[in-house]
């Protein structure tokens, strides 16, 4: 497991609300060649965040069988140099584990968190009339084809 704390470490995985102690827990069940096989894709894939790590072992998991897309000199590379990782120290067994992070429920948004920012340039609105026209253009293609044809015409 060093090197799956050190590879977690060494590239910054976002590892959520959970620690490094809660994902070794986590992952246990798992094969340790599987883990680190796991993280190899999930960098290959350029997805940094545990969850990612534990959806690749899931699906790996109903398969029956790890099917990484990254090649041996790919693992080179990444493992090649890896530091020293800080000292692991596993929890006691009598703390509950945390839930399996694929199964964590969806964010919830409420509808003011997704509702447009309103512009702040409204006071400057001559400065930036061009601006504003370009991007009614670019929002409108029947606008901009228009646009383009009197152009063309004009030339």
């Amino acid at each position: 497991m060093e090197t799956v704390i050190a590879l977690l470490q060494r590239y910054s995985f976002d590892l959520g609300t959970y620690t490094i102690n809660d994902l070794i827990r986590a992952w246990s069940s798992y094969d340790t060649d599987w883990v680190r096989m796991a993280i190899l894709e999930s960098l290959y894939q350029g997805r940094y965040k545990a969850v990612s790590v534990s959806q690749i072992l899931g699906i790996w998991r109903r398969r029956g069988e790890p099917c990484h897309r990254f090649t041996r000199e790919f693992e080179r590379l990444v493992c090649s140099e890896l530091p020293a990782p800080v000292p692991y120290r596993p929890l006691a067994t009598s703390e509950p584990l945390p839930p399996p992070i694929d199964r964590l429920p969806p964010l919830v948004r409420s509808p003011a968190a997704t509702a447009p920012p309103k512009p702040s340039f409204t006071f400057q609105r001559e400065t930036y009339r061009p601006a504003l026209e370009n991007m009614e253009l670019l929002a409108q293609p029947s606008k901009l084809i228009d646009k383009l044809r009197a152009l063309c015409q004009r030339s």
